[in-house]
């Protein structure tokens, strides 16, 4: 990231013109005597430094096509890959100098990683670690999944691996930079991720270093460092990383599930790639798929009734990349599939039941007329997934409808037809009014019952062995249940929001999806949620973005009104 020089200073008119800028606030007096908006002025810090890192990660795409290739070749040489585990030797370039670990504090209710040993980085790098933790890292309770608890596992070990150190920072300054709105602390994470894309570069060209755990865990969070800052180019970026880490796990095989550490990095990994999969009808490759298939059939390490539904939400995913088949066909198939998605609630544990809880008048950051109460952060996420599907399958039913009607002879009767695009809309504002219900509980509106009393009996009785009657479970103040070194699982409400606030249901709708994803910007340091919800605020400029069913949508209190069928659940 090289110094290039002193920039202008001046604003974007007086650049293009090359004439003197007097730098005043709000308008410079050039940009007012000609009658033009003045867009202000740039950031001198974070101009003096050019961002070179697409350079090195086009580096890095060669090495993760190189290894793509290789990989049967390595394969045939090598069978079964060995496990490589945490505490491994320091290697020259490998592994940081310092026997002391990196780590930052996290909760003192968090028994699983233990204590965690004093940093020696630097009080920054300390700061940020500890704030990506607060708001990211989700130990495992009652449901046995958790979200990042083993990266803070490798990073208090000895000898830390630098690539992995590296990769770390650049992630936790990003969010902290983001929430602080510090251009300072962006450039600190800038210079870590151009470091840590170096290193991960020449890690992939080593033999050894390829398939160790802080390799893969490395190219997950330069990913990781996309979402969170999100330019232009950040989804390509995202995008190339997750499929360099498709090609380590492949790489890794089967031998890597020796190892605790990397199956519970493996589920986190597929759980995301999954989540790509409903958001952006991008299928899911084989070789991982096949990787789940065996994990899961390890015996120690099923879930009653998730694994069926993420076969379903692979079949689903799998229909939605048909856009040239027969209409009338695809309907059929995602009508039978949809059935499939609809019973899995009946086949899950009683630990996935939520309470439905209605309200008697309308409350601030609540859409709708009730909220939703669960037993964990990790079981709203599995739900929204869940939703997601439902909704993109029923976009696509309605798109298959649109294109069968205008076949010749079209593919459908008026009647059929009708009954399809009336199926479309009560699934797909019935699933959205059941994401809007399960936020204010991430949100800290109201409690999860292990905040309430700890010793609850949650994986028999579910949220049956809560009372409901307490007024932690009626609505507070955003923010007021959430826990200083816990996450609540808010980085996983971006997607659902997002999907939410661009649908065609009304302006209320979408301004209600940008304001939570505000509070979410602020909350865990993310510019994805902040670009997001500006997106939604342009929607909300025109009203013909809420006109695209074929005869008019319902209003929000049309919506309101739908909430009161709801079942209890």
């Amino acid at each position: 990231m090289p110094n290039v020089g002193k920039p202008s200073k001046g604003c974007a008119h007086c650049r293009a013109r090359k004439v003197k800028c007097d730098l005043k606030r709000p308008s410079c007096s050039q940009c007012i005597r000609a009658g033009r908006e003045c867009h202000g002025y740039r950031d001198p810090l974070s101009m003096m430094f050019k961002n070179e890192s697409h350079v090195v990660m086009n580096k890095a795409q060669k090495r993760y096509d190189a290894l793509s290739k290789k990989r049967k070749e390595r394969e045939t040489f090598s069978g079964t890959l060995p496990v490589r585990h945490l505490a491994s030797k320091e290697t020259p370039d490998g592994s940081s100098s310092s026997t002391s670990s990196e780590s930052q504090h996290t909760s003192s209710t968090s028994t699983r990683s233990g204590s965690v040993a004093r940093s020696i980085a630097p009080p920054i790098e300390n700061q940020a670690l500890s704030f990506f933790a607060a708001n990211n890292i989700l130990q495992p309770a009652v449901v046995g999944r958790g979200n990042y608890q083993w990266l803070f596992q490798m990073l208090s070990g000895p000898g830390i691996d630098a690539t992995l150190q590296s990769s770390a920072h650049a992630a936790s300054l990003a969010t902290l930079a983001t929430a602080n709105k510090s251009p300072f602390l962006m450039k600190k994470a800038q210079e870590h991720y151009a470091n840590a894309l170096t290193l991960t570069n020449r890690a992939l060209g080593d033999s050894k270093k390829v398939c160790e755990d802080s390799t893969l865990v490395s190219v997950i969070l330069l990913g990781v460092y996309e979402t969170f800052v999100f330019e232009k180019h950040s989804m390509g970026a995202w995008m190339q990383h997750l499929k360099g880490a498709e090609i380590l796990f492949a790489l890794r095989g089967e031998n890597q599930f020796k190892s605790d550490l990397a199956r519970q990095i493996f589920v986190q990994f597929y759980r995301t790639t999954i989540t790509k999969g409903v958001e952006l009808g991008t299928p899911i490759p084989e070789k991982i798929a096949r990787l789940y298939r065996f994990l899961t059939s390890l015996k120690d390490y099923t879930m009653h009734g998730v694994e069926h539904q993420v076969e379903v939400l692979e079949k689903a995913i799998t229909l939605m990349q048909d856009e040239e088949g027969d209409p009338a066909s695809i309907v059929s198939d995602i009508m039978k599939l949809d059935g499939e998605l609809n019973l899995i609630k009946f086949m899950l544990q009683t630990l996935w039941r939520y309470e439905v809880v209605r309200l008697e008048r309308p409350a601030e950051h609540v859409f709708g007329s009730f909220y939703h109460i669960y037993t964990n952060p990790w079981v709203i996420n599995m739900w929204n997934i869940l939703r997601m599907c439902r909704i993109r399958l029923f976009k696509f039913v309605r798109a298959q409808v649109n294109k069968g009607l205008r076949c010749s002879p079209p593919r459908f009767s008026e009647e059929e037809a009708h009954v399809h695009l009336n199926a479309c809309k009560d699934v797909i504002s019935s699933q959205m009014l059941d994401m809007c219900a399960s936020t204010p509980q991430l949100t800290g509106q109201i409690a999860f019952p292990h905040q309430v009393k700890q010793d609850l009996d949650l994986l028999s009785k579910g949220i049956e062995a809560v009372n409901l009657r307490n007024n932690m479970f009626k609505l507070h103040a955003q923010g007021t249940f959430l826990e200083p070194f816990k996450s609540t699982g808010l980085d996983h409400l971006i997607g659902p929001l997002y999907e939410i606030g661009r649908s065609d249901y009304g302006p209320r709708l979408t301004r209600w999806a940008a304001d939570q994803l505000y509070f979410i910007a602020r909350t865990i340091g993310t510019r994805q949620a902040i670009m997001l919800a500006g997106e939604l605020e342009e929607k909300l400029k025109d009203e013909s973005n809420f006109m695209v069913w074929n005869d008019p949508c319902p209003t929000s209190a049309q919506l309101i009104a739908l909430a009161n069928t709801v079942p209890r659940r």
